[in-house]
């Protein structure tokens, strides 16, 4: 199944972040935190065929009384459909905005009238949480700056240390208190249970 994957930047997303025209050529091509963990996930039918930054994203634009996140993950789904593609698998920082959560989950709901599945959710409050989180460390989506204690506690900064967490953890083992993460995970793990590969 064709995967359209979309985060904030490269650490989520990885090459996935850059315009097409400057993406690196397959051998040299990083791949992100979020492929990452979704790889680690989804049997290997479930490729990433394209992704997209999450600033760059063309919101939907019917229903003018939609806020401004539920459009972006309606439009995901849009593009997805348009191009032919089985899911959109994304992650989305909270950055202290419970409103914004509240506005994603509404835009995974009304996405459903695309024929795409739609799995995604905000990382709280940040995706250097869910490191944080797979290397077994409590209330991680509770810390005040998750990205600097992930540096000064445990030497890790940037996008290829961090995905080497992810292709390392014992995904079963993460911090159980880590809500979003273990939400997001089961999404993807009830998809693969539910679709054909």
């Amino acid at each position: 199944m064709k995967i359209l994957l979309a985060g904030e930047g490269p650490d989520d997303i990885g090459d996935w972040s850059a315009e097409i025209e400057y993406r690196p050529t397959a051998e040299s091509f990083k791949r992100g935190v979020v492929e990452v963990l979704l790889g680690r996930l989804a049997p290997e039918s479930w490729r990433v065929a394209n992704g997209v930054r999450w600033k760059k994203i063309r919101k939907y634009r019917s229903g003018e009384h939609r806020k401004p996140e539920t459009r972006n993950v309606q439009g995901l789904a849009l593009q997805a459909s348009e191009a032919g593609y089985g899911a959109v698998v994304f992650s989305r920082d909270r950055d202290r905005s419970v409103q914004r959560e509240k506005d994603i989950v509404a835009g995974i709901e009304q996405s459903q009238r695309f024929g795409v599945r739609v799995l995604g959710g905000c990382a709280v409050e940040e995706l250097e949480a869910w490191i944080l989180a797979l290397l077994g460390v409590a209330h991680s989506e509770s810390s005040a700056d998750a990205k600097a204690r992930l540096r000064d506690e445990h030497g890790i900064a940037g996008r290829e240390q961090m995905v080497e967490v992810v292709e390392a953890a014992d995904l079963d083992s993460a911090a159980i208190d880590a809500g979003s993460l273990r939400v997001w995970m089961n999404q993807i793990r009830s998809a693969v249970a539910e679709l054909p590969e």
